[in-house]
């Protein structure tokens, strides 16, 4: 099988080089540049959700995590743990 290679460039546009030759496939055309969007007239708006969405209220359902243990409490557990003496 024989090897070619694709050449690609703004100055020759597509070409194929095989054994040694040069064969012009396409031109290059240059791409036509797209024109900036204008900025829209009408103004973005922010949507929030009515009262009754959940994001509203819903915070409420989940009890929260609380710890109520105080330090003494937590000492004393330890202490029961890791002082005490196995039989």
């Amino acid at each position: 099988k024989a090897k070619i290679s694709v050449l690609v460039s703004p100055h020759i546009g597509i070409a194929v080089e095989w054994k040694l030759q040069l064969y012009p496939v396409l031109p290059y055309i240059k791409p036509v540049k797209k024109e900036p969007v204008a900025p829209s007239s009408k103004q973005k708006s922010t949507w929030r959700p009515p009262d009754s969405h959940y994001y509203k209220y819903g915070h409420t359902l989940i009890n929260k995590v609380s710890f109520e243990d105080t330090d003494k409490d937590i000492l004393a557990m330890l202490e029961s743990i890791f002082l005490c003496k196995y039989a």
